[in-house]
């Protein structure tokens, strides 16, 4: 615009110039015809100028959206990626002689980082009151005796690890973060007076590291492979320890 205001001042002269039957009327008319063409030849170049910023930002707004949506796309877990639901459903019972068994979950998820339990699709206190749900049983005893199961511990913790630096680290694949899983508790006999009479815990462990370029659908799977595999050891050990020390209340 600014350019195109310039150049029309010396046109604006040239027409107040020109009189009325003069003998230059026809030159004078078209030198100033000829200007006009030139403006107008400007302006459409300098049309054309201001509408290819227009068209780059339309470009670099497409790119954009296709990158936020490519990255929705690897944010999103795939629907047809299920895990296996936890049961132990397959296995003996656990026989107790108590009137009935309680399952209390006393752990306290942060819902915040570096926890990460809350995000998976079985947590691991939801796993171990599936446990005992499935393993442990009341077979009778005197009104009011009792097995408690007490979740204390069921938590993973992400703990991110040092990357590569410099141009080794672009052609390096590194491993992004490590999952600590930690799950305990402890199984309880009170008598009908509530006094504890006897009692076996267990406890277990496991972590994983995962690559950078982990999708969230194998991250899930890591997740369930280790609370798996935790759980597996959680099972043995506590079987292990009521036989040992609740050998009494045992059917």
């Amino acid at each position: 615009m600014f350019s195109a205001r310039t150049r029309s001042r010396p046109f604006t002269k040239i027409d107040t110039l020109v009189r009325p039957g003069g003998a230059d009327n026809s030159a004078h008319a078209l030198i100033l015809t000829q200007g006009m063409l030139s403006m107008r030849g400007a302006g459409e170049t300098i049309g054309a100028r201001k509408r290819q910023p227009m068209t780059l930002t339309r470009s670099l707004t497409a790119v954009l959206v296709a990158g936020l949506l490519a990255l929705g796309a690897c944010a999103t877990p795939d629907p047809s990626v299920n895990l296996p639901e936890i049961t132990f459903q397959h296995a003996p019972t656990l026989n107790l002689a108590v009137d009935r068994v309680e399952i209390v979950d006393v752990h306290k998820a942060p819902l915040a980082p570096p926890n990460v339990e809350h995000k998976m699709q079985t947590p691991p206190a939801k796993a171990m009151a599936i446990w005992g749900r499935d393993r442990l049983k009341a077979v009778g005893a005197a009104a009011g005796t009792v097995a408690r199961l007490t979740i204390e511990r069921a938590e993973v913790v992400e703990t991110k690890l040092p990357r590569t630096q410099g141009i080794k680290g672009a052609f390096t694949t590194d491993q992004d973060a490590r999952y600590d899983l930690e799950m305990s508790a402890m199984i309880e006999v009170f008598d009908p007076q509530g006094r504890r009479v006897g009692h076996a815990a267990a406890r277990a462990t496991r972590n994983q590291t995962v690559p950078e370029d982990v999708t969230l659908n194998d991250l899930n799977k890591t997740w369930f492979a280790m609370m798996e595999a935790a759980l597996k050891d959680f099972d043995h050990e506590m079987e292990t320890n009521m036989r040992r020390f609740l050998g009494n209340w045992m059917r």
